[in-house]
């Protein structure tokens, strides 16, 4: 036995039934872009691998590329936390897409919805994203008040 080898963590597919939208996708702008590499971010649709890990305030994280992506929804949120509990060791799992929208990308988790409908509306965001900044000095935006 090598002392080199790293023993994998077991994992275990989310039940998430028809899927959702992970929310928050305006503030995490870039942890998304972050993850994404040059040549995904020019396609229409990039497959992505997400696991779900428990997160401050009660709240579900996904991760994309160990990088917090964003969150599982209020509604889901219970469900996934009891996964994780009955998980253990093991690291909870799906698979989803990354799809952008306009100037910001969006994650969807679980399976696809059927080809020939429209997917689910996007939840309205609760958190707003981090304002510009250079050298943590906030750069005043067009839109920001006087």
């Amino acid at each position: 036995m090598s002392i080199f080898r790293r023993r994998r963590t077991p994992e275990l597919a989310a039940d998430l039934g028809s899927g959702f939208w992970v929310t928050e996708a305006p503030a995490m702008q870039h942890a998304i872009l972050g993850a994404l590499t040059r040549a995904e971010s020019a396609r229409a649709v990039v497959p992505v691998e997400l696991t779900f890990d428990a997160g401050a305030e009660g709240r579900v994280v996904a991760l994309w590329r160990n990088l917090i992506v964003g969150f599982v929804p209020d509604d889901v949120a219970p469900t996934v936390r009891q996964q994780l509990a009955d998980a253990g060791e093991a690291r909870l799992v799906t698979s989803g897409l990354a799809l952008p929208e306009g100037r910001e990308w969006r994650i969807w988790a679980g399976p696809p919805w059927l080809e020939g409908t429209r997917p689910p509306s996007y939840p309205a965001s609760t958190i707003r994203p981090t304002p510009p900044a250079i050298f943590g000095i906030q750069l005043r935006t067009p839109d920001a008040p006087a």
